[in-house]
């Protein structure tokens, strides 16, 4: 279902330390949120679903 994730990697050890969900202007999340219809660009809008990051990288 969703295959728009965008992954941070440690450029010193290849190792995943964050992520996001990227939610593009087709998805059914888009629908639900009110003020999209009203933006002028709502077909190129799209929503961040989430976000983590690894405790060792946050601050």
């Amino acid at each position: 279902m969703f295959d728009h994730v965008l992954a941070a990697l440690d450029p010193e050890t290849n190792a995943q330390v964050g992520w996001t969900l990227l939610c593009p202007p087709s998805s059914t999340f888009s629908d639900t949120m009110p003020f999209i219809p009203l933006m002028l660009s709502r077909d190129k809008t799209g929503l961040i679903g989430a976000v983590g990051v690894d405790p060792s990288v946050s601050g």
